[in-house]
């Protein structure tokens, strides 16, 4: 089973490759600066060259994320694009709190599989 930044990755290079961006070497990773979100990717850094600016594609793909997978509704509280082309993912609140499987019918923080929608 993927993690979440493996998860994240595949999603990314997906909407890459249906951007027409082929074999770009981009990372989803921890970000160093916790403010910058739990999981941040330089993929409109490293494939602005082919299409358009980084800001501009980083927001192409966030509208997609939202749309298309529905990313801010599911493991996520937000998503986000910081300058020079970042795209930040903030982790919903059960990621760091308990679950009542009772209540819920789902595990605690962590246990839950991702739920983006296609």
């Amino acid at each position: 089973m993927e993690n979440v930044s493996e998860k994240i990755y595949s999603i990314l290079k997906e909407i890459a490759s249906e951007m027409g961006i082929k074999d770009a070497k981009f990372k989803v990773e921890c970000p160093k600066d916790k403010t910058h979100g739990d999981l941040s990717s330089n993929i409109a850094l490293i494939a602005f060259a082919k299409v358009k600016s980084p800001l501009e594609l980083a927001g192409e793909i966030v509208k997609i994320l939202n749309s298309k997978y529905l990313i801010h509704n599911s493991d996520f509280d937000k998503v986000e694009i910081a300058k020079p082309g970042f795209i930040n993912f903030y982790f919903a609140l059960f990621w760091f709190c308990p679950v009542d499987d009772n209540a819920s019918g789902q595990g605690g923080a962590g246990q839950k599989g991702l739920t983006f929608g296609t």
